[in-house]
């Protein structure tokens, strides 16, 4: 979780990404729902102040919360050095670990060309970092990678593993491949 501000309110406002189930999705009556929703609820409960949430751009949830749009940010945020020069953040309580998702017997990772990360993300600056060998594509949500990747516009997306996990339970037709990866130096 990052934050920028200290607070005195009687209301705390989290802005989070609400399309990375299971930290956080929007359910049937358009509530943001999710374990960060858990996590946030909890805190406030702790504080005793009333917790409300916000939808935003992952790729704008620093940027907007260092203009002081929102209390908070909580939304699978992996605290990094460039990051923690910019917002305070809480002690980690996740570890992230990144894995790769592809379509059932179409690429590996050997055969993937392309590659699907999604904006702002640790996963991005790995992709771009540390894996030379694919042409990687940046989308505002991993929904958005899903749907290139089941129509062949990219071979393979890289994400939280969670999330992914999550995803894979309601997509029957993608699979991981290859091992998890755990650098600390960009996944913590």
């Amino acid at each position: 979780m990052g934050s920028s501000i200290a607070v005195s309110a009687q209301e705390l406002t989290f802005a989070m990404e609400p399309s990375y189930p299971p930290f956080e999705t929007t359910n049937a009556k358009g509530e943001i729902i999710g374990f960060d929703v858990d996590v946030a609820n909890a805190i406030c409960q702790e504080i005793q102040v009333t917790c409300k949430f916000k939808s935003e751009t992952f790729d704008s949830l620093i940027p907007s919360l260092k203009a002081k749009r929102f209390d908070a940010a909580i939304s699978a945020i992996d605290i990094t050095d460039a990051r923690a020069k910019q917002v305070l953040f809480s002690d980690a309580y996740y570890d992230s670990s990144a894995s790769y998702v592809a379509l059932k017997g179409k690429a590996t990772l050997e055969s993937a060309k392309n590659i699907g990360v999604q904006n702002g993300t640790t996963f991005q600056q790995y992709t771009v970092a540390e894996t030379k060998q694919y042409s990687p594509k940046s989308y505002a949500s991993l929904q958005n990678a899903i749907l290139d990747l089941k129509s062949g516009r990219i071979d393979i997306i890289l994400g939280d593993t969670a999330v992914l996990s999550d995803m894979i339970s309601k997509e029957p037709e993608i699979q991981f491949i290859g091992e998890k990866v755990t650098n600390k130096k960009i996944f913590w």
